[in-house]
């Protein structure tokens, strides 16, 4: 079974950012895809689905596994989107309040009501929180809904270090 894994990048980053190279270099004969976010919610919706729908026609005569993983406001599309694509998550840091989080970064109040905040949809979704996250604040309570999360004191937001390695870990075992 091939997996297809597709990362969602945060604000301001991109699809070619560290952790999809180092997806690349730890899953060298699975698919793993990126695709650019538009900061319009349904710009992003729509263009998002279209490339997702164009990946899975490429793999569909294939026996797949598809896998989402997301950082910060790209752990917000996974929450979103793993749940239409019935697939599991990896939500890292998760942005859960657009709505708050981007208005410091001067997107026009037209994008931002445009937003909602984050559901927790899935029982397939796995959460990364970095107690410490200096750019969002951390979720402080998930337990009421069983969520599955791995907590880590030493990180901060990116989640670019050796931690990452804890996500393609889980990646192996999905």
């Amino acid at each position: 079974m091939t997996k297809v894994i597709v990362y969602f990048h945060g604000y301001n980053s991109g699809p070619e950012s560290e952790k999809v190279f180092k997806l690349m270099k730890a899953f060298p004969d699975d698919a793993i895809y990126s695709f650019p976010i538009n900061i319009d919610p349904e710009i992003a919706q729509k263009d998002l689905e279209n490339n997702i729908d164009d990946l899975l026609i490429d793999h569909l005569n294939e026996d797949i596994k598809l896998i989402f993983v997301g950082t910060s406001l790209g752990g917000w599309w996974v929450s979103r989107l793993a749940k239409l694509y019935n697939c599991p998550g990896i939500i890292i840091n998760p942005c859960y309040s657009p709505q708050k989080s981007l208005e410091k970064y001067g997107v026009s109040e037209d994008i931002l009501k445009k937003y909602s905040s984050m559901k927790f949809y899935s029982d397939k979704d796995y959460y990364f929180i970095a107690l410490h996250d200096e750019v969002i604040e951390p979720i402080v309570d998930y337990s009421w809904k069983n969520l599955k999360v791995y907590e880590n004191e030493s990180v901060k937001h990116r989640f670019n270090g050796p931690e990452f390695n804890d996500v393609i870990e889980l990646i192996k075992k999905l």
